[in-house]
């Protein structure tokens, strides 16, 4: 597949359950990664085939198929990750799944964690471009490898974690971005999963940033959602 680094296809999900399927897919399209959900009895390899997904989830408990089965022959005509639900399932069969080519074995206790295990291969899988290094935005601009940054063209200094979440927000101007999706960003999956920490850290943002921290104009609270930055 010829995937572009800063643009993912959509996601591919198969799971037994119907009310699992349709959290995990709200959950990820929140996130702001786009889905597809392969209804019961599909031909989830005429699926992948003809929509070359990003990703694909598949539930060991599929009822018509076999789950290890369709990663083998997914394996064996794609390089697509693989992520195998299989909550509850055997020791034996999740050292299948993994030998026969899948990239992750979860459970299904945690939607947010699975969220955050898709998101963490999808990194992996499709690092993004460097090929700019500098991010511009309304007053920001911010070099990234050189971890300098400027607003209103004068140096200001921020953090690490100020810098990553400014930078996550203006790499993406004028786009919502949820607390989670910041959290898995800059904290990464072994951090924390405490939302205020990102309040906090926009709370510095904005004292950095804004004109008048209290009415901000640029870095927006997107309420019961998240932020946003807009130039």
């Amino acid at each position: 597949m010829n995937h572009a680094q800063s643009k993912h296809n959509p996601v591919l999900i198969g799971a037994a359950d119907a009310v699992l399927t349709q959290t995990l897919r709200e959950n990820l399209q929140a996130s702001g990664i786009e889905t597809v959900v392969i209804g019961e009895g599909a031909d989830v390899l005429a699926e992948v085939a003809a929509s070359e997904p990003s990703l694909v989830v598949i539930d060991l408990a599929l009822p018509r198929q076999s789950a290890l089965d369709l990663c083998r022959a997914i394996r064996s005509a794609s390089a697509v990750p693989i992520i195998l639900l299989a909550d509850g399932s055997a020791e034996a069969d999740r050292i299948s799944a993994l030998e026969l080519g899948a990239d992750d074995v979860a459970d299904t206790s945690s939607v947010r964690e699975l969220v955050a295990r898709v998101r963490a291969l999808l990194r992996r899988a499709y690092p993004p471009s460097v090929a700019d290094p500098v991010i511009e935005c309304g007053p920001v601009r911010l070099d990234l490898d050189r971890y300098v940054a400027w607003v209103r063209g004068a140096p200001v200094a921020f953090r690490p974690k100020e810098f990553y979440l400014l930078a996550a927000l203006a790499s993406r101007c004028g786009r919502v971005l949820t607390r989670d999706l910041l959290l898995d960003e800059v904290w990464g999956f072994n951090g924390t999963h405490n939302p205020k920490v990102v309040d906090v850290q926009i709370r510095r943002i904005r004292n950095k940033v804004e004109n008048d921290p209290g009415r901000p104009e640029h870095v927006l609270t997107i309420r019961g959602v998240g932020y946003k930055f807009v130039g």
